[in-house]
């Protein structure tokens, strides 16, 4: 019986776990095409922190590994995310870590990875998950690419309740993407990665170290702006709930055409098109793609916030339209237009307000 190895790219850092090939040769990364070669021995593994043994690692990013353990005191199955050690020596990468961890504590729904508890030990920060088996929905695109509408459908829809849920906590995301959305068995979806997270009102989460402009920088590492907000990409700070929406549609999309909705060379040039540019419409890309699930794509990827769906609430309740009959064209076109007219009518309304006050002010300064 053959070896699992843990192999890694050397390129863009995927880790997996296979089958050696045979005669030494190098394996292809499933995501770029660049040899994987085999790690050595991880050093973590059998260790202990926060009570429970490492047992190996099944996740990395660019500030954090994860772990499959097992919790001593329970025996249960767990994941423990740790930052690393690099990460570790700024003080401000372990309060974020913490603040995290103290949000997602808070949530409690099945859409959403749960979280236990959080600690630091020997100066390593640490936070005990819910281990859930499968695979992130990135990983799925890279492999088999496109993914059938109706199936990703149910995966869109199973998340926006989570956001529905988090923002009714008056939590914003910030960082929807598919390597943020796990897939488990049971046709189950499940958001992780609260990160970027920030409470509405919370000043301190947008003055970690007076640098909106390195929290939307961060998320540029992490291959984010693809899916990022054009007010998100100018200011983090701008986020709000229409922003999460916006990045479920970015996701919807990749999955359902197995690209990103802006593709460039340089996470700048990805940015400038976030910003000026509009999405190609998903069913021109791939032609089976329902009229109703595209037409509500490019609804929830409008430039300007106003324009999307206003809350995750509404959000799922047109898919689950469109998931119902989705050849009807007719549909989002007029919603789109009466948030059109509402806008309209807002402004003249604002506007005759600002004429009355002007003139009842020249009215009092002239006769008094």
């Amino acid at each position: 019986m053959a070896t699992s190895t843990v192999l890694r790219c050397t390129s863009c850092d995927l880790v997996i776990t296979g089958e050696p090939p045979p005669g030494g040769k190098s394996a292809p990364c499933p995501r770029c095409g660049k040899p994987l070669s085999a790690k050595p021995p991880d050093p973590l593994v059998g260790r202990t922190i926060g009570g429970c043994r490492l047992i190996k690692r099944i996740g990395m990013g660019a500030m954090a590994v994860v772990y499959e353990a097992e919790q001593l005191s329970s025996k249960q199955p767990v994941a423990v995310k740790m930052l690393t050690g690099e990460a570790s020596k700024d003080e401000e990468n372990g309060r974020r870590f913490a603040r995290e961890a103290e949000l997602c504590m808070g949530i409690n729904h099945p859409n959403v990875v749960a979280v236990q508890s959080h600690g630091c030990e020997n100066k390593i920060f640490f936070m005990i998950m819910e281990l859930v088996e499968g695979s992130t929905m990135e990983a799925v695109i890279d492999q088999d690419g496109a993914r059938p509408w109706r199936q990703v459908a149910s995966f869109i829809l199973q998340i926006a309740q989570a956001l529905d849920h988090i923002s009714k906590l008056g939590i914003i995301h910030r960082d929807i993407k598919p390597g943020n959305i796990l897939l488990a068995p049971g046709g189950v979806a499940k958001l992780l990665d609260l990160g970027f997270a920030k409470r509405v009102g919370d000043g301190d989460s947008d003055r970690m170290r007076a640098q909106q402009g390195e929290l939307t920088m961060q998320g540029v590492s992490m291959g984010s702006p693809a899916y990022m907000p054009p007010e998100q990409v100018l200011d983090a700070k701008n986020a709000d709930t229409t922003a999460d929406i916006y990045s479920l549609g970015a996701t919807f999309f990749h999955a359902i055409t197995g690209q990103t909705p802006f593709n460039g060379k340089t996470a700048y040039e990805i940015m400038e098109k976030v910003l000026r540019q509009p999405p190609p419409p998903a069913n021109k890309l791939v032609p089976n793609v329902p009229k109703a699930i595209s037409q509500l794509i490019e609804w929830t990827m409008q430039k300007d916030p106003i324009l999307r769906p206003a809350s995750a609430g509404d959000f799922i309740r047109e898919l689950e339209v469109a998931m119902f009959a989705p050849d009807d064209s007719k549909r989002i076109k007029k919603l789109r237009s009466s948030q059109k007219g509402t806008m309209a009518t807002t402004v003249i309304i604002v506007g005759v307000a600002v004429v009355v006050v002007v003139l009842v002010a020249a009215v009092w300064f002239f006769t008094k």
